[in-house]
């Protein structure tokens, strides 16, 4: 079963600009995922069913985005940022698809709040990681017939919010521990971060900790033997 992880604003910033990503990264799409729409959204669950959707029915290798924005303001991961996106026909090279959750064609949900504070601080994280300007971000009705990002919200809009959204939120690093997914509020962050300058743990290659997954007994015994070489 495919994992996903899921972001704040704050995290996210933090893994992308340690992430290396080696892929040219020239435009960032913006989607609506139509359906689900926003009232469907059940957490991880939800990107999972995506993903089953795109890999079994479509035919397509992966999650068709790399990001996605949940109505509560999280940020889940998706396909890896070193593969292009299935975002546009004909337009995905160098691309990086955001989807956001809901329907926002005109009369239906509303891009509003802590979603749309996540989209434009993770659009704004992209921007500074990748060196890009505004002109770099492709709504997907410029190249298709489709109403995608929805005909509820307009390109003129989506970057004046753009413009006025809080720097604070793409300023914010966690100062407890260097992984971006362990919370500062976190009880044993401190612990977490103690261990990895002992050097008993590292970390997943995207520099996550692996917060809140099981531990395997093979990752089990290089902890212990790491312990052990230290002891010695």
């Amino acid at each position: 079963m495919s994992r996903f992880t899921r972001f704040d604003a704050p995290a996210f910033a933090k893994w992308l600009r340690g992430a290396g990503i080696q892929r040219t990264v020239n435009h960032i799409q913006i989607h609506h995922t139509w359906r689900p729409r926003k009232t469907d959204y059940t957490g991880e669950a939800t990107i999972r069913g995506m993903r089953d959707y795109h890999v079994n029915t479509n035919g397509w290798q992966d999650i068709a985005q790399h990001l996605s924005i949940a109505p509560d303001g999280g940020i889940w991961d998706g396909r890896s940022f070193e593969l292009n996106p299935a975002g546009i026909s004909n337009h995905n090279a160098g691309g990086v698809c955001i989807e956001i959750i809901g329907d926002f064609d005109d009369g239906e949900e509303v891009l509003e709040g802590a979603q749309l504070a996540a989209v434009t601080a993770a659009v704004r994280s992209l921007m500074d990681v990748f060196s890009l300007n505004e002109s770099a971000i492709v709504f997907h009705n410029e190249h298709s017939g489709k109403t995608c990002p929805g005909s509820g919200i307009t390109k003129p809009w989506f970057l004046q919010q753009l413009k006025e959204v809080d720097d604070i939120t793409t300023q914010q690093t966690y100062t407890v521990t260097d992984f971006p997914d362990v919370p500062d509020d976190f009880y044993g962050a401190a612990s977490v971060q103690a261990v990895k300058d002992l050097g008993l743990i590292k970390g997943h290659a995207d520099g996550r900790f692996g917060f809140g997954e099981e531990i395997t007994r093979e990752e089990l015994a290089v902890i212990l033997h790491r312990f052990m070489q230290i002891a010695e």
